[in-house]
């Protein structure tokens, strides 16, 4: 599996402290064991390229082979959006009060029938501080961000082989580097920078991922090497879009920020501060759950509202800024957009864009709607979209070696993702499905797929199988 650079993967799937269930399709796991990203790009894409083991056959045979539990998650636990990471071997989540790093083979620290694991190391986040999203992954380093549910917050930098700043037995590690940041959104990490939407600052933050520019004392604590405001955005995201050199900021009411993820365009001053490249503009309706932005193909998708606040419509804009476009400073309209359900049911869930195919969660009907990203058959005023096709449930989808795969009520069901197989009449039904029990958000990692899902009393469990 390649590696890119710094972009690799962790997925913020759904739900914020759910258990981790790893559902392992297919053969033993390997170094090889990468996931890019919360949504496997800086681009939010939810689409696994580099797998092609995942298979339907794999989906169905799969079974429990070790759980881990975390302990307990927050008092927010289940109902915002966290999905585990697995890099280097490990398979990782949050808990209140720290990051936990297992066997992702369920192997070492983990003994019994049925197997249960134990931590391989722990990082200390430093005070009773939850992590809404989870974290993100880049070479050797885990980054997450944590903090009360007020003002106070960091984004802390940790060891992926539990070595650098670690000791004991159980192994606890301090954090490598840490930078102030308001808790509520999950850092981006692509070419060797950390991304940050800060709520309290209204911006996003850059910092060094390698923790040496802009960072200094003992411990150490990182400076941003620039910021970007975004203004009429409140709230972000549950995680800003890095891609094709820009960062992509969807905010809660609306608005749209675009701004150099370079540093360069727009950027003047000592510290230096980057104006947005283009906006789209607020469209100041209640606050509402929205998916993170989608990069893909030179567009990017989002969920905003219509004119009638009380619905929702995704809407793909040129990426570069470009077509549809105008004025000084520059804005932008979409180049389609379509109705996709009522505003105020909308989940915390994810897009996901692949081949030429943009994955919608509808919250009215309760199912995944299929669109073309070029907007083919999109027509009339205001404008609609034909959907390709229709199916599951409204929760994030995965496509992953052919097949869109989504949690379920009580594991994982696996769709054809090009809307042939086992669909009539525009309607799919699962080409595969496992039953291993209820879990919020999972992610998908050379064919074996780690779900996260959480108790009614807020704990969190992670599940392994395969």
């Amino acid at each position: 599996m390649g590696l890119g650079g710094w972009e690799y993967a962790v997925r913020v799937i759904e739900r914020r402290w759910g258990v981790l269930v790893v559902l392992a399709f297919g053969l033993l796991l390997t170094g090889c064991l990468w996931v890019p990203s919360v949504r496997y790009d800086g681009g939010n894409t939810g689409y696994n390229r580099d797998d092609t083991t995942l298979t339907a056959a794999g989906v169905d045979a799969a079974t429990v082979r070790f759980r881990a539990s975390l302990g307990f998650a927050g008092s927010y636990a289940g109902i915002t959006p966290l999905t585990p990471v697995v890099a280097g071997g490990h398979v990782l989540g949050v808990a209140q009060g720290r990051v936990v790093a297992y066997d992702a083979a369920g192997v070492d620290q983990c003994s019994g029938v049925p197997v249960s694991c134990q931590p391989q190391w722990i990082g200390d986040f430093g005070h009773p501080w939850v992590s809404y999203f989870g974290a993100d992954v880049a070479g050797d380093t885990v980054f997450v961000t944590a903090g009360d549910l007020d003002v106070q917050g960091a984004l802390m930098a940790f060891d992926l082989n539990g070595v650098t700043n670690c000791s004991g037995s159980p192994r606890v590690c301090q954090p490598l580097w840490t930078a102030s940041v308001r808790n509520a959104n999950a850092p981006t990490v692509v070419n060797g920078k950390v991304y940050q939407f800060d709520p309290q600052v209204l911006g996003v933050k850059v910092f060094d991922a390698a923790g040496q520019q802009g960072c200094s004392g003992t411990p150490t604590v990182c400076s941003p090497l620039w910021t970007s405001p975004v203004r009429d955005v409140e709230s972000g995201p549950v995680r800003l879009a890095v891609s094709g050199g820009s960062v992509y900021v969807a905010g809660s009411r609306g608005g749209l920020a675009v701004s150099d993820a370079e540093g360069v365009q727009g950027c003047t001053g000592a510290p230096k501060v980057c104006e947005p490249m283009w906006t789209v503009p607020n469209t100041l309706v209640p606050d509402m759950n929205r998916p993170s932005p989608v990069v893909d193909g030179g567009r990017v998708f989002v969920v905003q509202a219509m004119p009638d606040p009380q619905y929702s419509e995704v809407a793909a804009y040129d990426a570069a800024g470009v077509a549809n476009c105008s004025g000084s400073p520059r804005t932008c309209s979409p180049l389609w957009h379509t109705p996709v359900g009522i505003t105020r049911r909308w989940p915390s869930v994810s897009l996901a864009v692949a081949n030429g195919r943009l994955y919608v969660p509808n919250p009215e009907s309760d199912r995944t709607d299929v669109y073309d990203t070029s907007g083919s058959g999109c027509a009339g005023s205001p404008m609609v979209c034909p959907s390709l096709f229709t199916f599951g449930a409204a929760t994030s989808v995965t496509v992953d070696n052919g097949l869109a795969v989504q949690a379920g009520a009580n594991g994982v069901l696996a769709y054809d993702a090009t809307g042939v197989t086992g669909c009539s009449s525009g309607l799919c039904s699962p080409v595969a499905q496992n039953a291993i029990g209820t879990f919020r958000g999972f992610v998908i990692a050379d064919g074996r797929t780690y779900g996260y899902a959480v108790d009614g009393a807020g704990n969190a469990t992670i599940t392994g199988a395969w």
